[in-house]
């Protein structure tokens, strides 16, 4: 699992080099209210020179699967609970 901050760079090598993986997008202090869980292969993130920061406003956690990313919401996010959503 890797988390991104003010590191699109490493955000897109990540993505690309793990097709298979997921993603959770969400606020630099991380808030229960605003977890977004994307496939790496999702349109919406990650499009290379799009003129998009995508590690500035928002941070992103990587992993190659799903139950990564739910137990490290469950610790580090206050009110989370896990829902299989991918979007």
């Amino acid at each position: 699992m890797r988390m991104f901050v003010d590191d699109d760079q490493g955000f897109l090598a990540w993505q690309q080099a793990h097709s298979d993986g997921y993603i959770v997008n969400t606020t630099r202090v991380p808030r229960a209210d605003y977890l977004i869980l994307h496939r790496a292969t999702c349109p919406h993130l990650g499009r290379p020179n799009s003129g998009v920061h995508w590690t500035r406003d928002y941070i992103k956690i990587c992993a190659e699967e799903i139950d990564e990313l739910a137990r490290w919401a469950r610790s580090h996010v206050t009110g989370t609970s896990y829902t299989d959503s991918v979007g």
